[in-house]
């Protein structure tokens, strides 16, 4: 039992270190954040599967969105009753929360977070993450668990118009 717990924890070590390695790694899904209207695709295959739309913080309105990196990376998933720390001092509810990471490897540099919330307007005015709205987020969090780390784009433009497969 010792020997097949050892192999497995090698082999474990090997494909992380392979994966560390080659961060460009080709993943079949993707999050494509569009800033100006303000919405979320979730594409698998480059076909969309799941659209929302979103409230981005203050800081990635078109005009300071030189602050941010055009990509992250989901790197942890949680679900229905996570919290989040504000600021260090507001423990506040965020069900079904993504951490965004700048490394699909290791939590570096601005953690963002997409997560639930029971008000989200049509213009940018949350306090730094990205909200969806109550009862979208279990969707796009069960959809991406699975195949973590999952790449996520950030564009500075309009989401292209859907056609009928793929509204929800």
């Amino acid at each position: 039992m010792r020997a097949a717990a050892a192999a497995f924890f090698v082999i474990f070590l090997i494909s992380s270190a392979l994966f560390a390695a080659n961060p460009s790694v080709k993943t079949t899904k993707k999050v494509v954040i569009y800033l100006l209207s303000q919405s979320l695709a979730c594409y698998e295959n480059d076909q969309v599967v799941y659209t929302t739309n979103i409230c981005s913080g203050k800081n990635w309105h078109s005009t300071n969105h030189t602050k941010y990196k055009k990509q992250y990376w989901i790197i942890r998933v949680h679900g229905p009753k996570s919290r989040c720390v504000v600021k260090g001092k507001y423990n506040v509810s965020a069900p079904w929360k993504m951490e965004l990471s700048e490394s699909p490897t290791a939590a570096k540099g601005k953690l963002i977070r997409i997560h639930e919330f029971y008000d989200v307007p049509k213009v940018a005015s949350s306090r730094g993450c990205l909200r969806v709205p109550l009862g979208k987020g279990k969707p796009i969090n069960l959809w991406a668990k699975p195949d973590l780390p999952i790449l996520v784009e950030v564009r500075l433009e309009k989401a292209p118009e859907p056609t009928k497969s793929s509204r929800r």
